[in-house]
């Protein structure tokens, strides 16, 4: 047992074998979407049962499990349709030949199912598009996530942006969305302040400041700057109901660039120094560790973890 969970089973909480945890989560004629986001939160998914999880937790499939076959024949039929409207109306194809399933028809698709188009809409698509870097690398994320099964990996980038109201373009944020991101940056500000001030210091060193460079963290869910093998787990707690987890990803990244900031010759370059797998998973541990020791005994020894 590693440290990791000698210490949580030193609280009282149960654990378990991830793969028996997920499977028993997924098995019935009605699935529990409360359950399902408490294994997100708690247990490390296996790779290959993540895309089911999360369609059903973002409504991609339902939770009545007898009715998959005619949810998916819908989510296919509507796909292709949306993939054959965005050929047409994004000009006639990406790279040439339009065969090949890129991010960019992604967003092109994913405009088009927000949004039934009007002829005086298709110019705002076509400006959000000039604005969308990050959803592109969210949506160059799933592709991965999903091995490149086109059609999962659409309807679980299309379900993720509508359902968790993530930025379609900056220059649209709604008040709300620019409430979330200027929490995020207060609250990633206050742990940074208490765990490492000197880190602030550096990053002003490179003329950047600590907004400019994680708003585009932020924006794209982190996909911009960590792979997708490191993503996966901080998705599922994201995706589980716990949004505040990114503040502690941006605190783990800088965490662990801290040494090599001033010898940075642009703020851009700090990934570059950044063992991935290491920062993800001590972005979960710090964040999960305060949340489970403020839980009631009771509380705990309800939840298991793997």
């Amino acid at each position: 047992m590693n440290f990791r969970k000698a210490y949580y089973s030193s609280l009282g909480v149960q654990i378990v074998e991830a793969k028996p945890t997920v499977e028993n989560a997924l098995l019935g004629d009605n699935l529990d979407v409360g359950k399902l986001n408490k294994v997100c939160l708690w247990v490390r998914i296996p790779h290959v049962y993540r895309s089911a999880v999360w369609k059903v937790i973002l409504g991609v499939l339902p939770t009545t499990t007898n009715v998959w076959k005619y949810a998916i024949q819908q989510r296919e039929e509507q796909f292709h349709s949306l993939k054959e409207a965005a050929q047409l109306i994004f000009e006639t194809s990406i790279n040439g030949n339009g065969k090949e399933f890129t991010p960019e028809r992604m967003v092109q698709m994913l405009l088009l199912e927000a949004d039934v188009p009007r002829p005086h809409r298709i110019g705002e698509m076509k400006r959000i598009l000039l604005h969308s870097s990050h959803l592109l690398s969210i949506a160059d994320c799933l592709l991965d996530v999903c091995d490149n099964m086109e059609i999962d990996a659409f309807w679980i980038f299309a379900k993720l942006i509508q359902n968790r109201k993530v930025v379609m373009a900056p220059p649209t944020m709604t008040p709300l969305q620019k409430e979330a991101l200027n929490q995020q940056h207060a609250q990633l500000f206050v742990m940074l302040k208490t765990e490492c001030p000197t880190v602030l210091a550096a990053i002003e060193s490179t003329n950047a400041n600590l907004v400019q460079l994680t708003t585009p963290w932020f924006l794209s869910l982190f996909a911009c700057v960590l792979p997708s093998h490191c993503l996966e787990g901080i998705w599922d707690v994201y995706l589980g109901g716990a949004p505040d987890v990114l503040p502690y990803v941006a605190l783990s990244l800088l965490l662990a660039v801290r040494w090599k900031l001033e010898s940075a010759r642009s703020i851009d370059e700090i990934a570059d120094y950044v063992n991935v797998d290491a920062v993800a998973a001590t972005a979960i541990e710090i964040w999960e560790k305060p949340v489970l020791e403020a839980m009631p005994d009771a509380a705990r020894r309800s939840l298991v973890l793997a």
